[in-house]
């Protein structure tokens, strides 16, 4: 509206909608009111389908290249100079595109593929992955590093929660100096960018006095919170929270031990900020400890998807002993079984008990928004299905 009325386009721009700033939403749907000549939400949720599409394939091609590296680093020197796929690396990389299409393609995150106001979930999971994934690496000045500063600064306005990426490119670079396979004379810049987009974060953030109330109220409801997001989908026992995490545990160790290699580093950082998502939502929404809504579901989505390329990765690594083949089989299989029903209850409860109320809802919120464009009248907007 403010576009139309030439009234102070740019401070509304920048202006928060609760905690978040979401200015790559404003700017999305402005541009295609624009474009298309009149608003309309089913337009912006197809064009959510296609964010959330290319972050689907953006993973699975980098996770492709993690695969391909570990394949290649334990190979024997005869099957490193083959150039033919192989036979593990074909498997592997069949159950890694398994993984991704079960992630992005179930009804798991419902809110924000209807919804065609919540592209600011898929612009912070976008612009974040980019951030860390390039920021604690890329050489300062490069066409890599400019890309992911640009990605880093925009996640920033993209929702409240875009500041962690920069906290987390500041931990892995902190590591990877401590560990000596990188020095400050080469990395502060970055560093110096990512303290400086905290510190923008910090002083601007949004505190809205009417959520109060979401927040959790005491220790036992945040950790409560917390083991439900980190077993999330599984909801039989928080010891599946140990199970699905595993993997990106076993990667952080190696990582730890050999910090030059930049695939497990990354997916250090990929992991710890899905992480820190969890805790600060339930810090921030933890009241009652609920089972997370479905809004959050695709950042619970991106933990399982970390998860399964590090299992990948695992997979790929030789095994000393018959005893040690048959662990990794058996935990492998537990994890698929534990996401495989997890997935199943998941998707069977959403539709039974909540993607079914939906149509009525919508119904509804047409309703009074065709009321209130005929009338003008801001009664029709004062209902719950708006």
């Amino acid at each position: 509206a403010p576009w139309f009325t030439g009234n102070h386009f740019v401070r509304e721009l920048f202006t928060p909608h609760n905690e978040h700033r979401i200015v790559p939403t404003k700017l999305q749907n402005l541009t295609l009111t624009l474009l298309n000549g009149q608003w309309d939400s089913r337009l912006e949720c197809v064009t959510n389908a296609l964010l959330h599409t290319a972050l689907a394939v953006a993973l699975f091609v980098l996770g492709r290249r993690w695969i391909a590296a570990a394949c290649r680093r334990d190979a024997p020197a005869s099957a490193a100079d083959d150039q033919s796929p192989g036979l593990v690396p074909l498997l592997l990389n069949g159950l890694w595109f398994v993984a991704v299409a079960a992630c992005f393609s179930l009804p798991l995150g419902w809110q924000n593929t209807l919804g065609g106001f919540h592209s600011q979930q898929y612009w912070l999971l976008g612009l974040s992955c980019i951030a860390l994934v390039g920021l604690p690496f890329a050489r300062p000045g490069r066409a890599a590093w400019w890309l992911s500063a640009a990605a880093g600064s925009v996640a920033l306005v993209a929702m409240g929660s875009g500041v962690r990426a920069a906290a987390v490119v500041i931990v892995v670079i902190a590591l990877r100096v401590i560990r000596r396979c990188d020095t400050l004379r080469t990395t502060w810049p970055t560093l110096v960018l990512c303290a400086v987009l905290c510190a923008v974060g910090w002083f601007t953030r949004a505190e809205v006095p009417y959520h109060a109330t979401l927040m959790a109220t005491g220790v036992g409801e945040f950790l409560l919170y917390a083991a439900k997001s980190l077993q999330w989908p599984e909801p039989l026992t928080p010891l599946a929270a140990f199970v699905i995490w595993l993997p990106w545990l076993g990667v952080a160790w190696r990582a730890w031990r050999e910090p030059a290699a930049r695939g497990p580093m990354t997916l250090v950082g990929l992991g710890g900020w899905v992480l820190l998502q969890i805790f600060a939502t339930a810090y921030a929404r933890g009241a009652h400890a609920d089972w997370p809504a479905s809004r959050y579901m695709d950042t619970l989505l991106l933990g399982i998807v970390f998860n399964a390329v590090a299992l990948l990765w695992h997979l790929a690594q030789p095994r000393a002993t018959p005893a040690a083949h048959f662990a990794t089989g058996a935990f492998t299989t537990l994890w698929i079984l534990t996401l495989v029903h997890g997935f199943s209850w998941q998707v069977e409860w959403n539709f039974a008990h909540e993607i079914s109320g939906v149509p009525g809802y919508y119904h509804n919120a047409g309703e009074n928004t065709r009321r209130y464009v005929a009338t003008n009248d801001p009664h029709f907007l004062d209902q719950p299905d708006i």
